[in-house]
Protein backbone atom coordinates (compact mmCIF):
# COMPACT_ATOMS: atom_id res chain seq x y z
CA UNK A 1 0.00 0.00 0.00
CA UNK A 2 2.83 2.30 0.65
CA UNK A 3 3.68 1.70 -2.93
CA UNK A 4 0.54 3.58 -4.64
CA UNK A 5 1.02 6.99 -2.79
CA UNK A 6 4.88 6.90 -4.21
CA UNK A 7 3.76 5.99 -7.48
CA UNK A 8 1.26 8.94 -7.49
CA UNK A 9 4.09 11.60 -6.09
CA UNK A 10 6.15 10.82 -9.09
CA UNK A 11 3.51 10.94 -11.57
CA UNK A 12 2.41 14.43 -10.16
CA UNK A 13 5.67 15.53 -10.18
CA UNK A 14 6.59 14.48 -13.44
CA UNK A 15 3.41 16.04 -14.78
CA UNK A 16 4.32 19.40 -13.37
CA UNK A 17 7.66 19.27 -14.80
CA UNK A 18 6.39 18.43 -18.14
CA UNK A 19 4.18 21.36 -18.31
CA UNK A 20 6.93 23.60 -17.72
CA UNK A 21 8.80 22.50 -20.98
CA UNK A 22 8.43 23.42 -24.19
CA UNK A 23 9.45 22.66 -27.93
CA UNK A 24 10.62 26.38 -29.15
CA UNK A 25 10.78 25.54 -32.21
CA UNK A 26 6.70 24.89 -32.73
CA UNK A 27 5.99 27.65 -29.85
CA UNK A 28 4.50 31.21 -30.74
CA UNK A 29 6.92 33.93 -30.53
CA UNK A 30 5.99 36.24 -27.37
CA UNK A 31 5.76 39.59 -29.03
CA UNK A 32 3.94 42.90 -27.41
CA UNK A 33 3.42 45.46 -29.64
CA UNK A 34 2.18 48.70 -29.47
CA UNK A 35 -1.83 49.45 -28.72
CA UNK A 36 -3.59 51.70 -31.31
CA UNK A 37 -2.69 55.41 -30.71
CA UNK A 38 -5.84 57.26 -29.04
CA UNK A 39 -8.66 58.43 -31.34
CA UNK A 40 -8.49 61.84 -32.70
CA UNK A 41 -10.16 64.71 -30.62
CA UNK A 42 -12.89 66.64 -32.03
CA UNK A 43 -10.27 69.53 -31.13
CA UNK A 44 -7.83 67.66 -33.04
CA UNK A 45 -10.17 67.71 -36.27
CA UNK A 46 -10.03 71.63 -36.72
CA UNK A 47 -6.74 71.85 -38.83
CA UNK A 48 -9.34 71.82 -42.50
CA UNK A 49 -11.43 75.05 -41.42
CA UNK A 50 -8.47 76.61 -40.75
CA UNK A 51 -7.02 75.76 -44.15
CA UNK A 52 -10.64 76.15 -45.85
CA UNK A 53 -9.87 72.42 -47.02
CA UNK A 54 -12.85 70.09 -46.99
CA UNK A 55 -12.33 67.46 -44.94
CA UNK A 56 -12.75 63.61 -46.74
CA UNK A 57 -16.01 62.51 -44.81
CA UNK A 58 -15.92 58.46 -46.44
CA UNK A 59 -12.20 57.38 -45.75
CA UNK A 60 -13.03 54.29 -47.73
CA UNK A 61 -11.49 56.55 -50.57
CA UNK A 62 -7.94 56.25 -48.70
CA UNK A 63 -5.33 53.80 -49.71
CA UNK A 64 -2.00 53.40 -48.71
CA UNK A 65 1.42 51.82 -50.54
CA UNK A 66 5.06 51.01 -50.01
CA UNK A 67 7.37 52.66 -52.46
CA UNK A 68 9.23 49.02 -52.16
CA UNK A 69 7.26 45.87 -52.46
CA UNK A 70 10.37 44.48 -51.17
CA UNK A 71 13.15 45.88 -48.86
CA UNK A 72 16.01 44.15 -47.46
CA UNK A 73 16.72 43.69 -44.12
CA UNK A 74 19.77 45.64 -43.85
CA UNK A 75 17.35 49.08 -45.22
CA UNK A 76 16.15 51.25 -42.49
CA UNK A 77 13.24 53.46 -43.80
CA UNK A 78 10.24 52.19 -45.18
CA UNK A 79 7.96 54.44 -46.74
CA UNK A 80 4.38 54.30 -47.27
CA UNK A 81 2.08 57.05 -49.51
CA UNK A 82 -1.51 57.44 -48.18
CA UNK A 83 -3.39 59.14 -51.34
CA UNK A 84 -7.10 60.10 -50.97
CA UNK A 85 -8.42 58.99 -54.34
CA UNK A 86 -11.34 61.72 -53.76
CA UNK A 87 -9.85 64.51 -55.67
CA UNK A 88 -9.58 67.83 -53.39
CA UNK A 89 -10.80 66.74 -50.43
CA UNK A 90 -7.82 66.47 -47.25
CA UNK A 91 -7.25 63.98 -43.90
CA UNK A 92 -6.20 63.33 -40.66
CA UNK A 93 -3.62 60.78 -40.20
CA UNK A 94 -1.24 59.40 -37.19
CA UNK A 95 2.24 60.43 -37.99
CA UNK A 96 3.50 57.24 -36.58
CA UNK A 97 2.71 53.99 -38.56
CA UNK A 98 3.39 50.50 -37.24
CA UNK A 99 4.94 47.23 -38.51
CA UNK A 100 3.30 43.80 -38.02
CA UNK A 101 4.50 40.43 -39.43
CA UNK A 102 2.81 37.83 -40.91
CA UNK A 103 3.91 34.33 -38.30
CA UNK A 104 2.36 31.57 -39.05
CA UNK A 105 -1.14 32.73 -41.17
CA UNK A 106 -1.21 35.92 -37.90
CA UNK A 107 -0.32 39.52 -38.07
CA UNK A 108 1.55 40.31 -34.99
CA UNK A 109 2.18 43.70 -34.50
CA UNK A 110 6.37 44.60 -33.57
CA UNK A 111 7.22 47.37 -30.47
CA UNK A 112 8.16 50.52 -31.90
CA UNK A 113 10.61 52.39 -29.42
CA UNK A 114 10.79 55.55 -31.44
CA UNK A 115 11.19 58.81 -29.03
CA UNK A 116 8.92 59.85 -30.63
CA UNK A 117 5.50 57.85 -29.13
CA UNK A 118 5.61 59.98 -26.68
CA UNK A 119 5.13 63.39 -28.84
CA UNK A 120 3.95 62.12 -31.55
CA UNK A 121 0.11 63.89 -33.02
CA UNK A 122 -2.73 63.63 -35.89
CA UNK A 123 -1.59 65.17 -38.83
CA UNK A 124 -3.70 66.56 -41.68
CA UNK A 125 -3.10 66.16 -45.33
CA UNK A 126 -4.13 68.76 -48.00
CA UNK A 127 -3.27 70.99 -49.89
CA UNK A 128 -5.36 74.64 -49.83
CA UNK A 129 -6.73 75.56 -53.06
CA UNK A 130 -6.10 71.69 -54.33
CA UNK A 131 -9.80 70.57 -56.02
CA UNK A 132 -8.64 69.04 -58.75
CA UNK A 133 -5.76 66.40 -57.63
CA UNK A 134 -5.80 63.58 -54.81
CA UNK A 135 -3.80 64.46 -51.59
CA UNK A 136 -1.41 62.55 -50.86
CA UNK A 137 1.08 62.60 -47.85
CA UNK A 138 4.44 60.51 -47.28
CA UNK A 139 4.45 58.34 -44.26
CA UNK A 140 8.15 56.54 -43.03
CA UNK A 141 8.64 54.25 -40.22
CA UNK A 142 12.46 53.24 -39.10
CA UNK A 143 13.41 49.12 -38.92
CA UNK A 144 15.95 50.12 -36.31
CA UNK A 145 13.09 51.33 -34.13
CA UNK A 146 11.45 47.86 -33.39
CA UNK A 147 11.45 44.76 -31.03
CA UNK A 148 12.10 41.96 -31.73
CA UNK A 149 14.61 42.72 -34.73
CA UNK A 150 12.74 42.92 -38.33
CA UNK A 151 14.35 39.59 -40.55
CA UNK A 152 13.06 38.12 -43.49
CA UNK A 153 9.69 37.67 -43.72
CA UNK A 154 6.42 39.04 -44.78
CA UNK A 155 5.04 42.48 -43.49
CA UNK A 156 2.50 45.30 -43.67
CA UNK A 157 2.71 48.81 -42.60
CA UNK A 158 -0.20 49.48 -40.50
CA UNK A 159 -1.50 53.40 -40.83
CA UNK A 160 -4.23 54.89 -38.77
CA UNK A 161 -6.31 57.65 -40.01
CA UNK A 162 -9.10 59.37 -38.04
CA UNK A 163 -11.72 56.50 -39.38
CA UNK A 164 -10.08 53.61 -40.66
CA UNK A 165 -6.64 51.42 -40.52
CA UNK A 166 -4.93 51.27 -43.57
CA UNK A 167 -2.88 48.36 -44.33
CA UNK A 168 0.37 47.85 -47.13
CA UNK A 169 2.37 44.60 -47.47
CA UNK A 170 5.61 44.38 -48.31
CA UNK A 171 8.16 41.89 -48.02
CA UNK A 172 11.89 41.47 -46.27
CA UNK A 173 14.73 39.80 -47.77
CA UNK A 174 18.40 39.32 -46.58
Amino acid sequence: MKLIPKIISTLLCSSILLCGCSDKETSEPNITGNNDPATITDGERTVHSFLNIEEETNYDNLVVKTSESTYKVSDDIVTGVITNNDPGKGFYYYEIPFIEKNINGEWVRFLNKSNRLDVAVWLFCGIEGNNDKPNSCNITTKFSDYEPKIDEGSYRLVVFTAEKVLYAEFNVIK
